[in-house]
């Protein structure tokens, strides 16, 4: 028993096509087997099977299929022009199969006509007018539509600002942790180590990591790399630089002062460079020296070997400059300590690495010889809030941290230590702050924890994003 749509003119000569498409394609080059010839066979398929398909529906739904099987029709067309460009075809049976298609689409032209006008009456009976309650209905579903599409608009607004505020936090993440990964590779464990620790709380509102304090952490040390200048003129390259991160200053404001989205990382870099005109700190006669030293010159016209031995007068105001920390007694004034980055200044961009950085903190993964544990050292409550009598940071008067190694610096004073709670120099013997035994050094050890508090610059992310990044010591 046939089917109706197989008595359609239309429908063998669609039939047709498909059998001419598919013997022209045979001789298709292989490598057209999943695009010409795949693309052209589909098409011509998708013809006669539209038409069979619309047969078995609604007249208004048959049009569509017409429809359909009409723009399958015209994508033959372009298709065996291509063909014929490419010389997959002759021109005869370009011209054949072109003439097929232009009958085949007058053949569907007159197909959707036959039927169009009994669609339009026998499948849409109208009325004249909305009903007062439909119309009422059909207010009150718009007005619900149109409540929802708002709704619905400002969440993907909502979405899409977020998005953009994690993807630019994300990008100073990435800034940050390449940075830290690059320098510490090339540490100079026979070089100067100082790491101080800052806290600032209880109970403050910029505290992102949830301990309870915030942490303003320093670090200063030499490493071995591919170092070169951002602004000297000439450009200055060298092999081993020093380096400090912290939390800058903005004018006279401390980092502890300003709002905890708006303050900046800073990395510090001097190139060791002794061959140029030398810089001497026991030469300098005012603050202002100190502060072109830090913050503006980008190199030391000293070596390493040469650093470790200047005295320690000059050395106690050199490491008070570089981090804004107390060392010993220094004497230079407070407002040149520490790295100073204006943004609108050209002079001290070179040590922006990062805006929006809320928090700093560095630790050690190191051995405690009190708890008899490895842990992260620093904290400042070990074992949760509570009372701080297990805490690494009071006790002693200055701010703790370690200065690595130990030895004796001109003229013959002891330098160097470390300063935390319960763990100093009673457990700790001078003699073994140096590098065979650098594993053990709490607050330094076989790994460095970063931990810091991420600020998108729109304010997106009110609380930020808080990470961790580790930095291996040990090989």
């Amino acid at each position: 028993m046939g089917f109706n749509f197989e008595d359609l003119d239309v429908y063998r000569k669609a039939i047709d096509l498909v059998a001419g498409v598919y013997s022209v394609t045979k001789d298709f080059p292989k490598d057209e087997m999943f695009g010409l010839t795949s693309q052209l066979r589909r098409a011509a398929v998708a013809i006669p099977a539209n038409i069979s398909e619309g047969s078995a529906r609604t007249k208004k739904d048959f049009c569509r299929f017409i429809n359909m099987a009409r723009g399958s029709l015209f994508e033959c067309v372009t298709l065996l022009r291509i063909s014929r460009k490419q010389s997959y075809i002759d021109q005869k049976q370009f011209v054949d199969l072109s003439k097929e298609l232009t009958d085949l689409s007058k053949m569907l032209s007159g197909l959707k006509r036959s039927i169009s006008p009994q669609t339009m009456n026998n499948e849409h009976p109208t009325t004249n007018a909305f009903t007062l309650v439909e119309l009422m209905v059909a207010v009150g579903i718009l007005a619900i539509v149109l409540s929802f599409a708002g709704v619905i608009f400002n969440a993907s607004i909502d979405t899409h600002r977020i998005a953009l505020a994690n993807a630019e936090i994300m990008q100073k993440l990435r800034a940050i942790t390449g940075q830290l990964d690059a320098d510490f590779q090339g540490l100079r464990k026979d070089g100067e180590i100082f790491v101080t620790w800052v806290a600032a709380g209880p109970g403050r509102v910029g505290d992102c990591d949830l301990d309870g304090y915030e942490r303003f952490d320093r670090i200063m040390f030499f490493a071995d790399g591919d170092f070169q200048s951002y602004q000297a003129a000439p450009m200055i390259r060298g092999n081993t630089a020093r380096i400090c991160y912290m939390l800058a200053r903005k004018g006279p404001v401390k980092a502890e002062a300003q709002p905890k989205a708006e303050r900046t990382l800073a990395r510090t870099q001097h190139i060791l460079t002794p061959g140029l005109p030398r810089f001497d700190p026991a030469s300098f006669t005012s603050d202002a020296d100190w502060d072109l030293w830090n913050n503006r010159y980008e190199y030391d016209n000293t070596s390493l070997a040469e650093w470790k031995h200047i005295p320690l007068a000059d050395k106690q105001n050199m490491l008070a400059v570089i981090t804004d920390v107390n060392v010993a007694s220094p004497t230079v004034g407070m407002d040149v300590r520490g790295a100073n980055v204006d943004t609108a200044d050209p002079g001290t961009i070179h040590m922006l690495l990062c805006e929006g950085v809320g928090e700093f903190k560095v630790q050690g993964w190191s051995y405690d010889p009190v708890r008899r544990v490895w842990r992260w050292i620093p904290e400042v409550d070990i074992d949760g809030p509570g009372p701080l009598k297990d805490t690494d940071f009071r006790v002693h008067p200055h701010v703790p941290g370690v200065l690595y190694p130990y030895r004796l610096a001109p003229p013959g004073v002891p330098y160097g230590g470390v300063n935390i709670n319960k763990i100093g120099m009673r457990f700790i013997a001078w003699r073994f702050l140096n590098e065979a035994n650098f594993n053990n050094i709490p607050g330094l050890g076989r790994a460095l924890k970063f931990t810091f508090t991420l600020f998108d610059s729109k304010g997106i992310i009110k609380q930020g994003r808080t990470f961790t990044h580790i930095v291996y010591l040990d090989k």
